[in-house]
């Protein structure tokens, strides 16, 4: 990935939860030059009312983030994702989106795609990771989830993917420590 002014993109909602639950995304915006969410995008996230919409709402009235009125559904696609392919339709703009099958749609309609994990890697490549690792750590127990995660994706050397699958599959759920020789892993995901 490429990072610069010339990098306009439309955000969906699964890069805006991961990367807020892991305290990135202020840091992952800083990567583009212009982000946007379409107000599907943001009517997903504003559903929980949670420390990620409390996050997003900040970063959009700090104008770090736009919001565009764009609201359709395409089929067999949620209003989110919908929304965004769209959006970036019509802006011509770079969308970042995790689900297989809309980020399929995406590209064969046009649109340039990237992910949470480009993102990540390029976040990890200028270090940020390992500066964000030290400032979770440093915080409550509550954070304690996205610190366990991180140094996950810290110790992967390659293998974020698997990270970002554990992000979605267990998202508020603790991770516990525990030795796996099978994976080589220091944190194995375990549902309490």
């Amino acid at each position: 990935m490429h990072t610069g002014a010339s990098l306009r993109v439309v955000l969906n909602t699964s890069p805006i939860i991961v990367l807020a639950k892991l305290s990135l995304l202020e840091k992952a915006l800083e990567l583009f030059s212009e982000a946007e969410v379409p107000r599907g995008v943001l009517e997903e996230v504003e559903r929980k009312r949670d420390e990620v919409y409390q996050e997003l709402s900040r970063l959009i009235s700090e104008r770090k983030i736009s919001v565009e009125e764009t609201r359709k559904r395409l089929s067999r696609l949620g209003l989110g994702r919908s929304s965004a392919i769209l959006l970036a339709l019509m802006k011509d703009k770079i969308i970042v989106i995790d689900d297989r099958r809309a980020r399929r749609l995406a590209r064969e309609l046009g649109l340039k795609v990237i992910g949470t994990l480009s993102i990540l890697k390029e976040l990890r490549r200028e270090g940020v990771l390992i500066e964000a690792h030290s400032r979770l750590r440093e915080k409550s127990s509550k954070r304690a989830l996205a610190s366990q995660l991180l140094q996950i994706i810290l110790s992967l050397r390659g293998r974020i993917h698997r990270a970002i699958s554990t992000i979605y599959q267990y998202g508020s759920k603790s991770v516990v420590s525990s030795h796996s020789s099978s994976n080589n892993y220091p944190l194995v995901p375990r549902l309490h």
